[in-house]
């Protein structure tokens, strides 16, 4: 059904707004709206018989329950509460649900909802950085202090010094908080960028190419270390799928180009925000031990809590139980646990690695439509990865928001995978 199939575009949505919410009103409640939501339409639509759950999958997120189960079982028994493991187990639930109702629409037109949603979601985000933006430049930062309590004077953005503009600031994005608006654009101008043979859709009254050149200029105005290792891990990911999804003369290749020559412009402004906080060795030695930090501690760690997690946030009180870090993927496994974060991880792994081996297949190439769902497959799975580098600092990607649009990204990519089997599978291919 096409209105279930709308369900997860709407709750990213709405997860988006509540975000902002959230930080204008300070009502912290409202971040289990969503979730919670998602949950209890799931469970009613699936009571009344409108989803099933595909048994390939069943078997496939099987040992993840199984290891949440166990978690949660032991922190019970333990009198312990759950705070570390929210992030990891919300975007796993999120992501079974999401790929149940997508699951549910079985049209020829998915391929075309689903791109375009995509891109609406996108659209939001970076029209809400372009207004911020020039608020920001026109020396508005107070008045977006006024609104949003939260919201934080970032700096380091290359292209201010470039006018002599000063640091007026970078962006917080409509999700609002650090590295939210350059993470955002970063997936932003791989989504948008036109390398692909077969794009559908665009949002009505602003094509991809639009989008795409809006991102890469607004870029500039709040780039940031952890968004330029997404964009060139992305870019590397892009490497490896092979040629029948690009447009001819428009490889990843000339895409990693391109996006040289613009940076190459702020060739010392960009060498200044890549090390702006590494200016002397002691410093270098301060954040190399601080992303280190849970790695070190995880590793020392008996072999219970390293398995079920600490289980509370990493500023304790307790000093002997406490770390400071700014490695955010670190700090979730140290709080939530290995087996927590594992069984998410290698599923994550398998699915991508599926579909880098089904773009490989040949048994596809004659099929104009095969070569529509391996596109939106790829493009989707580059997001997926993209936010997952995310967490190499900060944790958005696990955050209300942006938990929703990660888990989005990867239930496209599962649907994809489905759609082609069942296409291989009516045709007969090997």
């Amino acid at each position: 059904m096409s209105i279930i199939n709308n369900i997860p575009f709407v709750l990213v949505i709405l997860s988006t707004l509540i975000a902002w919410s959230v930080e204008v009103s300070s009502i912290y409640g409202l971040n289990y709206i969503p979730d919670s939501l998602a949950l209890v339409i799931f469970f009613f639509l699936f009571g009344i018989g409108k989803l099933s759950i595909p048994v390939r999958m069943i078997i496939s997120i099987t040992p993840i329950i199984l290891a949440f189960s166990l978690v949660i079982l032991f922190n019970v028994y333990n009198d312990r509460l759950l705070t570390g493991g929210s992030g990891i187990i919300g975007i796993t639930i999120l992501t079974i649900i999401f790929v149940t109702f997508l699951n549910s629409y079985k049209s020829s037109g998915q391929i075309y909802l689903l791109e375009k949603q995509i891109s609406i979601i996108f659209a939001f985000h970076i029209i809400y950085i372009l207004i911020e933006t020039l608020i920001l430049i026109s020396g508005g930062f107070d008045f977006l202090k006024l609104v949003i309590p939260s919201y934080r004077n970032l700096t380091g953005q290359p292209i201010y010094p470039l006018f002599g503009m000063g640091y007026p600031g970078g962006a917080n994005g409509w999700q609002v908080g650090p590295q939210v608006a350059s993470q955002i654009l970063a997936l932003s101008i791989i989504w948008f960028a036109p390398i692909y043979k077969k794009r559908l859709v665009t949002v009505r009254l602003m094509p991809n190419s639009f989008l795409w050149m809006l991102s890469l200029v607004l870029y500039p105005f709040c780039m940031s270390g952890t968004s330029l290792l997404m964009l060139f891990v992305m870019v590397c990911v892009l490497f490896v799928f092979p040629k029948k999804i690009f447009r001819a003369g428009f490889l990843p290749f000339k895409l990693s180009m391109i996006l040289i020559i613009i940076f190459s412009v702020f060739t010392g402004s960009f060498m200044d925000i890549m090390a702006y906080r590494l200016y002397t060795s002691e410093r270098y030695d301060y954040y190399f031990d601080i992303f280190l930090s849970p790695v070190i501690s995880y590793l020392d760690l008996p072999l219970e809590k390293a398995l079920f997690g600490m289980q509370q946030k990493y500023s304790v009180h307790n000093s002997s139980e406490r770390i400071f870090t700014d490695f955010g993927m670190g700090a979730i496994v140290w709080i939530g646990g290995g087996l927590l974060a594992l069984f998410p991880i290698l599923t994550f792994v398998v699915i991508h690695m599926r579909v880098f081996f089904v773009s490989l297949s040949r048994r596809y190439n004659g099929s104009s439509d095969a070569i529509l769902w391996l596109t939106l497959a790829t493009a989707s799975a580059t997001s997926a990865i993209g936010w997952l580098v995310s967490l190499a600092h900060y944790t958005v990607a696990v955050e209300t928001g942006g938990k929703q649009f990660f888990a989005f990204m990867i239930a496209t990519t599962v649907v994809c995978l489905f759609r082609l089997n069942s296409m291989r599978l009516q045709c007969n291919l090997p």
